[in-house]
């Protein structure tokens, strides 16, 4: 809107109107000055208000269920300010003024939340979350809200700035590893002022974007803080870089993450031996899973097959077992043996064999992606002892090694040892070394173009 006030004319002989243009220049002006600055401040607050009168009740009352404090489905609390303030695993959730670009417009608008089963939200209740999210998407103050102390903050500059600041070097002298290294700062002095985020060194090379320097962003796969931890960390310094005495402990309550039903799940009940079902059959039930397995071809008006004879029975072992047909020698040789155990002995020399670890082994180098180069992306990368890899995971199935020990070797292996003194390395931390091999066994995409940032990494 625009104003065009013509000069005001004196005249002596009319006083009256010239009270009345000045009375009319005055109101336009504090129009003016009310105009602008109701312009900087009611968005805020009217922003606040509509979440707490409308869109805060709206999401308890349809997204409480599964994303509360006792069941944090994808880490996600919407039922506190808390909570909505924190985000999920995915993120934060809400971009200021941008609900194209705000995750929680976007799952109730493409019909990810709620979830399946549940019902959509109205396009009225999708109006009222975007309106929010036009009008600032600003939360109140949380009522008993705890000071934040240095093991939220940290992390934060360990993910985005130590890898100039602390890890490999220190640009400027300084170290954000600590905070006794914060305080201290670099060259150009502390990093940070306690209860004053304006005149935090750190803060104004953020706010700035001096850091992280764009000409690194690459070059070390690090991106800039997103708007939720500039803002954590504003609130740290805020109130007086508040330190606690030692990381935060596990709480003595149950995590909110696992609910009843998870914690009931069957792979995380101690294992127990059922009772045998009773159960009727034509055939001769060898096992005690024969018995599970006619009670279940039951329901379906079924009985087992009738027993294969004895050639097709050494082929089928054979196959199944080493991979390989048997020669007609060693079927001669079964067909000759009629004694009662003769089929117990021969799957005994079956699984005695070393084709038995490289069959069912080749199954799990499959599984694990095993090649002797770094595929497509790295074809002429090739890995010369890639083979060591091969031949541990062949000899663990031949020597029957139980099954949580071979994955435990192969997620964690260099942990379960000390192998830094070269004279107490035995064979086992060998095994345990070359174990890990499985974490580099994928196509390897790491620094192939612009890949290298940390989810990539994970």
């Amino acid at each position: 809107m625009k104003f065009k006030i013509s000069p005001l004319r004196a005249s002596w002989a009319l006083p009256g109107q010239v009270l009345v243009s000045c009375c009319i220049a005055a109101g336009l002006f504090s129009y003016l000055f009310a105009t602008t600055d109701a312009a900087d401040k009611p968005a805020n607050t009217t922003s606040q208000r509509l979440f707490r009168d409308q869109v805060h009740p709206l999401l308890k009352a349809r997204c409480g269920e599964c994303h509360n404090p006792n069941s944090s489905k994808a880490e996600l609390d919407l039922t506190t300010i808390a909570g909505m303030r924190a985000g999920g695993e995915s993120g934060e959730l809400v971009v200021a003024g941008k609900p194209d670009t705000s995750l929680l417009i976007q799952k109730v608008v493409e019909g990810e939340m709620p979830p399946e089963g549940k019902d959509p939200l109205t396009r009225q209740e999708i109006k009222l979350l975007t309106q929010w999210v036009q009008t600032g998407g600003q939360l109140p103050e949380s009522n008993g809200s705890r000071d934040i102390s240095q093991w939220a903050v940290l992390p934060i500059l360990q993910l985005r700035c130590t890898v100039c600041h602390g890890t490999r070097k220190k640009e400027g002298g300084l170290d954000l590893r600590t905070v006794a290294a914060i305080l201290k700062g670099g060259k150009s002095g502390p990093a940070i002022v306690p209860g004053k985020p304006a005149a935090s060194l750190l803060l104004k090379r953020i706010h700035d974007g001096e850091m992280p320097p764009r000409r690194e962003l690459v070059k070390y796969s690090v991106k800039p803080m997103d708007a939720s931890e500039v803002t954590l960390v504003t609130k740290w310094i805020k109130q007086g870089a508040t330190m606690d005495a030692g990381p935060h402990t596990e709480p003595a309550q149950p995590d909110p993450l696992v609910n009843v039903e998870d914690r009931t799940f069957w792979a995380f009940q101690p294992p127990q031996r059922p009772a045998l079902p009773i159960v009727k059959s034509h055939s001769k039930l060898h096992t005690p899973v024969d018995h599970f397995i006619v009670q279940a071809l039951g329901k379906q008006g079924l009985d087992l097959s009738p027993a294969a004879d004895r050639q097709t029975l050494v082929r089928r072992a054979y196959y199944d077992l080493l991979g390989l047909p048997p020669t007609p020698d060693e079927v001669a040789m079964f067909l000759a043996d009629q004694s009662p155990d003769a089929y117990d002995r021969l799957l005994g020399r079956l699984l005695a064999s070393p084709r038995y670890g490289e069959r069912w082994g080749g199954l799990w180098l499959d599984l694990a992606g095993y090649a002797d180069s770094e595929g497509i992306q790295h074809s002429d990368s090739i890995r010369p002892f890639a083979y060591r890899y091969r031949d541990y995971v062949i000899q663990s199935w031949n020597k029957d090694k139980p099954y949580n020990r071979f994955v435990m070797e192969q997620l964690a292996g260099d942990e379960m040892a000390d192998y830094s003194n070269p004279d107490l390395v035995n064979r086992r931390t060998h095994d345990n070394l070359v174990a890990t091999g499985f974490l580099r066994m994928v196509p390897d995409a790491t620094y192939f173009g612009i890949t290298n940032f940390v989810p990539d990494r994970l």
